[in-house]
């Protein structure tokens, strides 16, 4: 999804239905700036995100469910 102006889709897989399933948004300096409750139904699901309320620059998107936490890298540029 990167580099991100508006808006990106933010795919994912989970082998499992999960609950309590989220994406968190966080910066450079690991400070969340977002939390998002996501689907957490087994299979390839993705989220719409909105960055419009984002500065531009280097932001990590994280997929936690009980399991496991995937961490990616997400660029936004204006």
């Amino acid at each position: 999804p990167s580099p991100a102006d508006n808006s990106t889709a933010i795919g994912y897989y989970l082998p499992a239905t999960m609950s309590d399933t989220k994406m968190i948004i966080t910066d450079l300096s690991c400070k969340i700036v977002d939390e998002i409750k996501v689907d957490g139904n087994a299979g390839i699901n993705h989220v719409n995100y909105n960055t419009t309320k984002l500065n531009a620059g280097v932001y990590f998107y994280s997929l936690t469910t009980p399991l496991v936490t995937k961490t990616k890298q997400l660029v936004i540029a204006r």
